[in-house]
């Protein structure tokens, strides 16, 4: 619709309210901390609105909160610890907003969670090790942040994770040897790091992957040239000066020979 203004406080009135959707509008103004009064509440989907402010403490009263998502606003802050008490959320989308600070590790005790999405933020810190607790994880989008410090070996626990979005941080070290584990990828994007050293050779073992993004890294290695890496649709390492070999497609340097 076209609704403008801000979320009214007395929203906190409607205590049986199961699901709330004002995605699409023109709202403005801050989500109001009575928001925690809908002890009910299921669904809470801002998305799509000129949203500022905090998210408030008290959303982590909304222990039946199966879907936070509120996308493309102007939500400052940082995310609150509280939401960690939302033990029942299968989905969280904070992307494309203006989140600072860390990303707390209450949110990786949250078992039941299925998507994770954090991404265009301004998020700072390390992801945290708990993340191997996300047993049931589909989906993770950090891309475009400030996260730093080594890529968590933990995230190989995750092994139904489908869609692993990294770019565009400052994760340095390399590819953790524990990723031979997520078999189940279709989609891989760690572009726009600080990582080095070899492009593991299992990466080209993924038999469901669409899409391996690798560009603009600090590879120093032999391109493997089996399996997903014998289709150069299906990868794509542009921005590594210092790779050879791998498929001649690619028409890269030959790696010198090994005496």
């Amino acid at each position: 619709n076209y609704l403008s203004g801000s979320i009214p406080p007395g929203i906190g009135n409607l205590v049986n309210l199961g699901t709330l959707v004002f995605m699409n509008n023109m709202l403005i103004g801050s989500i109001p901390d009575s928001i925690g009064k809908l002890s009910k509440l299921g669904r809470l989907s801002l998305d799509f609105n000129n949203i500022s402010g905090e998210i408030p403490s008290s959303i982590g009263n909304l222990t039946q909160l199966s879907i936070l998502s509120s996308q493309d606003n102007m939500i400052g802050g940082s995310i609150p610890i509280s939401l960690g008490n939302c033990s029942n959320l299968l989905g969280i989308n904070l992307g494309s907003n203006h989140l600072t600070g860390t990303i707390p590790q209450q949110i990786f005790g949250i078992s039941s969670l299925i998507i994770i999405f954090l991404n265009q933020n301004y998020l700072t810190g390390l992801l945290p090790l708990e993340v191997d607790n996300l047993r049931n994880l589909g989906k993770l989008n950090v891309s475009e942040n400030k996260l730093s410090g080594e890529i968590p070996g933990t995230l190989g626990s995750c092994q139904v994770l489908e869609f692993l979005y990294m770019k565009g941080n400052h994760f340095e070290g390399t590819i953790p040897p524990s990723f031979k584990q997520l078999r189940g990828l279709q989609m891989l994007d760690l572009s726009h790091n600080s990582l080095f050293g070899m492009i593991p050779s299992f990466l080209g073992d993924f038999s469901l992957i669409h899409y391996h993004n690798l560009t603009y890294i600090r590879f120093e290695c032999e391109v493997p040239s089996e399996g997903v890496f014998s289709n150069i649709s299906a990868f794509s390492i542009a921005g590594n000066s210092k790779l050879c070999g791998g498929n001649k497609a690619l028409q890269l340097p030959a790696c010198p020979t090994k005496i």
